[in-house]
C-alpha cells in the first residue's frame, strides 16, 4: 500500500445530512483526495456536512490546510461542515498548528446534528 492509498473516505447521506468517514490519513501525499471530496460536495449544493474523524490517526499541516481551505470554499457557498470523533492525537495536532478554535467539534454525531440550522 502506498501513501497514497492511506486514507480512506466514506460517504453516505442521512437525513438531508452528508456524512463524511475519514480512515487513516490526511497528508501531503492524500490531501488532493479530501478537496476533490469537498468540491464534489460544493458542485451537488449539499447544504450540511458533518465529518467523522473518529478513524483518522494522523494528520500534517498539508492535511491541516487543505482542511481549512476547503472547509471555507464549502462555507462561502452557504454549506455548514461540522466535526465528530476528533481523538486527542489529532486535536493535540491542531492545538500545536493553531488552527483547533477554527472547527466546530463535537463528541457525537447527534450534537453534530443537533447545531446544525433548521
Amino acid at each position: 500500500m502506498t501513501k497514497k492509498e492511506n486514507l480512506k473516505i466514506d460517504i453516505k447521506e442521512r437525513e438531508g445530512v452528508s456524512l463524511v468517514k475519514f480512515e487513516g490519513r490526511l497528508d501531503l501525499y492524500n490531501s488532493p483526495l479530501l478537496k476533490s471530496t469537498i468540491n464534489m460536495m460544493i458542485a451537488q449544493k449539499k447544504e450540511s456536512v458533518i465529518i467523522d474523524f473518529s478513524e483518522l490517526f494522523y494528520i500534517d499541516s498539508s492535511g491541516i490546510g487543505s482542511l481549512i481551505s476547503s472547509m471555507q470554499d464549502f462555507e462561502q457557498k452557504g454549506g455548514v461542515i461540522k466535526f465528530v470523533g476528533i481523538n486527542k492525537t489529532i486535536k493535540r495536532t491542531l492545538s500545536i498548528m493553531n488552527a483547533d478554535d477554527m472547527f466546530d467539534m463535537y463528541d457525537t454525531e447527534e450534537d453534530a446534528r443537533y447545531s446544525l440550522p433548521d
